[in-house]
């Protein structure tokens, strides 16, 4: 979800996003994890090991691309 500016930058994202992911690694092990987000917080998620897989221009709306990206399996996080 889009966080508001007052939890901008303090970890919150990571930390939800670490959990979730541990979650899903613990009952699913031999899976990939695939999300779609924006040009605005690609990269979050980039940092953390997805990869774009597709861009859609304006996916989500004018202005607003779509980015596809994946988590492999064995990635690390």
């Amino acid at each position: 979800g889009v966080s508001p500016q007052i939890t901008s930058n303090k970890g919150y994202g990571r930390f939800l996003l670490d959990y979730r992911l541990n979650e899903i690694r613990n009952k699913y092990e031999e899976t990939e994890v695939h999300l779609d987000t924006s040009q605005h917080k690609y990269k979050f998620f980039e940092k953390v090991g997805f990869k774009i897989l597709q861009i859609s221009k304006n996916g989500y709306g004018e202005g607003l691309d779509r980015y596809d990206m994946i988590l492999m399996k064995n990635a690390k996080f």
